[in-house]
């Protein structure tokens, strides 16, 4: 269930919301495949005559999605992303009362409860 409502978000995003430009989070297009458009782009405007000069700003989102707002994400999703019907009250579920645990090689995690 939860690989066919990710489905139907990812698809329902990829065509309305996200544009082309955005790389991450894409199939098929990566960060280091921005990382060398934009290399590419410093070239060409170097190599413009007058040299045209670039500006660029990098954030580092390493840890942006650690935690999520749950009640606002919801919101957002509603108002901002235009989802609607029974898929709402799914995601809230799907948020709501989980638990996990993480396990790598042959360690495992305690249990994190949200």
């Amino acid at each position: 269930m939860e690989r066919i409502i990710l489905r139907r978000i990812t698809y329902h995003l990829m065509e309305n919301l996200i544009p082309e430009e955005q790389y991450g989070f894409r199939k098929g297009h990566s960060t280091i495949d921005q990382i060398l458009y934009f290399a590419q782009s410093v070239r060409d405007a170097h190599n413009l005559k007058p040299t045209k000069h670039t500006i660029s700003v990098f954030l580092d989102l390493t840890k942006a999605f650690d935690k999520v707002w749950k009640n606002k994400f919801l919101v957002k999703c509603h108002d901002e992303f235009n989802i609607r019907g029974r898929v709402l009250p799914w995601i809230s579920n799907f948020l709501n009362n989980r638990s996990f645990r993480v396990k790598y090689q042959s360690g495992i995690s305690s249990i994190y409860r949200s």
